[in-house]
């Protein structure tokens, strides 16, 4: 029994809550890179917090792994999601904007850290 459960504490999902799960492999050929991507929010359609993290994949030089924050709305088949870099392994990527695009219908996710922006087609789950 975790902590929540010895202190008698439940959650209830607030009316019309939902819970969406995006990952994937996105691209950027300009930058000759692919990052794997794998973020989880929760809450109600027009209010959707959590948060993500990405790790690079091959090819790649360098080793840079981010922890960020997601939040925004699903509106039809699109999710919209803005956050900050957390943690990084690139010191400079920390505090830099995140923003994700993904389509429900099509797994087609937009992956955005910086000024850098990846595509691709991924798992896009609406609960």
């Amino acid at each position: 029994m975790g902590i929540a459960g010895k202190l008698g504490v439940t959650y209830a999902a607030p009316a019309g809550g939902t819970a969406i799960h995006i990952h994937g492999t996105v691209s950027n050929p300009d930058l000759g890179l692919a990052v794997a991507i794998n973020i989880d929010v929760a809450g109600p359609h027009g209010d959707l917090s959590g948060a993500g993290w990405d790790l690079p994949g091959a090819p790649v030089s360098f080793a840079g792994a981010c922890y960020y924050t997601q939040a925004g709305s699903v509106h039809g088949n699109t999710v919209h999601l803005e956050g900050n870099a957390l943690l990084a392994n690139t010191p400079a990527d920390v505090g830099a904007p995140v923003i994700t695009d993904a389509n429900l219908a099509t797994g087609a996710i937009t992956w955005q850290i910086g000024p850098f922006v990846f595509q691709g087609v991924g798992t896009v789950i609406h609960k």
